[in-house]
């Protein structure tokens, strides 16, 4: 509040973060026309800022220092002048054109023609400059070359050989995040655009594109862990059928995790996902253990019903008391107030709730489905003897 009113400030910012420096939100705007790049890029800033949250929104064009353009005229190229002329011509004029090189023991001295340096800083010599043509005659600046004055630009960004815009912005994650804000460009804001400025093209950059290829990224590798789970249980289990029973409490964990952030006010970010993808081997647990005694019940010659109450009485204790002692020490790191601790609380919460939630479903989940799968093995020889008694 106090550095609002500082003159002669540009942009002016302050970064305290954990890790990464990037923008919340960054899009890269393409356009082949120059002024319309930069009018599609203010109406994106003005959206940008009128949703609920955002702040600090700019774009990275920076207007550089007064120029002037030189534009050859008809009469110009009737005299026979081309752009090449006016440009060397007036590069010599201001800059000048070496005339010679003179030796001086060991250093150089270049020598150049040009204009007094009261001329060279006066706007005036450009209204009495004359230009020389091709047959040695001259004839005044003014009349072969229309002089335009504008902006420069500080920078020029450029991806895949085409100017670019980038427009950014931060989120406030108390009130809004950048996914619902990324969802509200894409909806409406980025398509109206589109169909006001014909030929408008946009990117995703910044953390914004990161995520997504490292979310792509975590979405292939949990399909490769998931995969490998169910070898590693197909292989112990001598079945093709049960390691999937025992996948299937997965799915509830990740139910449970979402919930979880729910319940306890947190919102579902990246570092979340990292405690799914570890929840699901954690998961699985408890599901092989009572795996293992039910098959060890049913080795004996007890029945599939007996079999899985079995189950559930011999190894709900064991089950309560991993699940228990696994969230029980994720707790100090859950009720951790410090800066350090905040970066992995999504991650704790995604691993405590899911185990919870799954192993109250475990008990419940894993046995009926071990049921279901006995009654569909023996659907063919019911349906057969049906036939054979008819």
């Amino acid at each position: 509040k106090r550095i609002e009113d500082l003159p002669g400030i540009e942009t002016l910012e302050f970064q305290s973060s954990l890790i990464g420096e990037e923008a919340d939100i960054e899009v890269e705007l393409t356009h082949p026309e120059e002024a319309q790049l930069n009018e599609a890029a203010e109406e994106l800033k003005e959206a940008l800022a009128a949703i609920a949250g955002t702040k600090e929104v700019q774009d990275s064009f920076e207007p550089g220092k007064v120029e002037y353009v030189f534009e050859l005229t008809d009469e110009g190229y009737a005299v026979g002048l081309t752009p090449t002329d006016i440009g060397r011509q007036l590069r010599g004029a201001f800059f000048g054109v070496e005339a010679q090189r003179i030796q001086r023991g060991n250093s150089e001295i270049i020598v150049y023609v040009r204009y007094p340096k009261e001329q060279r800083e006066s706007l005036d010599t450009l209204n009495n400059m004359r230009i020389r043509l091709n047959d040695g005659s001259e004839v005044p600046l003014m009349t072969v070359a229309k002089i335009t004055e504008q902006r420069g630009y500080a920078q020029i960004q450029t991806v895949d050989g085409k100017r670019i815009v980038s427009v950014t912005s931060d989120v406030d994650s108390e009130v809004t995040t950048p996914n619902f804000v990324m969802e509200e460009m894409t909806s409406n804001i980025l398509p109206a655009l589109k169909n006001k400025y014909q030929g408008l093209n946009y990117t995703f950059a910044g953390e914004s594109r990161d995520q997504a290829e490292d979310l792509a990224s975590l979405g292939r590798n949990m399909l490769i862990a998931l995969l490998l789970i169910y070898v590693l249980l197909g292989s112990q289990l001598r079945s093709y059928v049960q390691p999937l029973i025992i996948m299937s409490a997965i799915p509830f964990g990740v139910i449970g995790a979402i919930w979880g952030h729910f319940l306890l006010g947190h919102d579902l970010t990246f570092i979340s996902m990292f405690g799914i993808v570890a929840l699901t081997g954690v998961v699985v647990n408890d599901s092989v253990v009572l795996m293992d005694f039910y098959n060890q019940q049913r080795a004996e010659g007890n029945s599939t019903y007996e079999s899985a109450q079995a189950a559930i009485k011999r190894r709900f204790r064991p089950i309560m008391l991993t699940t228990a002692t696994t969230s029980l020490g994720l707790l100090p790191m859950l009720l951790e107030t410090s800066l350090q601790a905040q970066f992995l609380i999504p991650m704790v919460i995604s691993l405590a709730t899911g185990i919870i939630f799954s192993s109250v479903v475990i008990l419940l989940l894993v046995p009926n489905l071990l049921m279901i799968f006995e009654d569909i093995q023996k659907l063919p020889a019911r349906i057969k003897s049906k036939f054979s008694s008819q």
